[in-house]
């Protein structure tokens, strides 16, 4: 894996103290699915009831990621099923 994207990782998660190993396997799974480009613009903010919730940086990195948004389903979904939906919500 990329420095960057291992440093984004640390970051991540030395942020949300009470993250749990479940994030934390949902993250790694995200990474290896987006383009370290992608990555820069879009974290996970956290996992709720069954929705995966990213954070975005950009609005173009928005609108990839949702243009990605099947393949990332598909691939948390291979490991997690009860995970249904991707959404995205932009800093201001």
């Amino acid at each position: 894996m990329a420095t960057h994207i291992k440093h984004l990782l640390w970051n991540f998660l030395k942020n949300k103290k009470g993250e749990d190993a479940y994030q934390q396997k949902i993250a790694a799974i995200v990474a290896e699915t987006l383009s370290s480009g992608l990555q820069k613009y879009v974290r996970i903010k956290n996992v709720r009831q069954g929705v995966l919730v990213f954070h975005s940086d950009a609005s173009s990195a928005t609108y990839e990621l949702m243009l990605k948004k099947q393949d990332v389903l598909r691939a948390v979904q291979s490991k997690f099923p009860e995970i249904k939906d991707l959404k995205v919500t932009i800093r201001k």
